[in-house]
């Protein structure tokens, strides 16, 4: 999941480019037009530029629900909130392991 919070992947959101290789994160972000804005091979990744070439409103609808989405749910508070989740996650399991071994570390 530490993998998934990179930045660069939403940069070029930012930046209205709206095709990106797949990556598990968009799903959650943005599940109505993930299909749409991911792509896993060099086919899909033309086929997609052939067809929204041809549907430029289509293709700016998606760019600008993308880019009002990301501006207002994706913000660095909400970034920092997922990094202390994910934070506070490893800790519970290291602690669960930690207790069901039946040691305890000492800082």
């Amino acid at each position: 999941m530490i993998q998934e919070l990179r930045n660069e992947p939403f940069y070029l959101l930012f930046a209205k480019h709206f095709l990106t290789d797949h990556k598990e994160i968009f799903r959650d972000f943005f599940p109505h037009v993930y299909r749409d804005i991911t792509f896993s091979n060099l086919k899909q990744l033309f086929a997609k530029i052939e067809y929204f070439s041809q549907y430029e409103k289509e293709r700016e609808d998606i760019v600008n629900y993308i880019y009002e989405t990301a501006l207002s749910k994706h913000t660095i508070k909400d970034r920092a909130k997922e990094i202390l989740q994910v934070v506070q996650l490893k800790y519970r399991e290291n602690e669960s392991t930690n207790h069901s071994s039946g040691t305890s570390e000492r800082p």
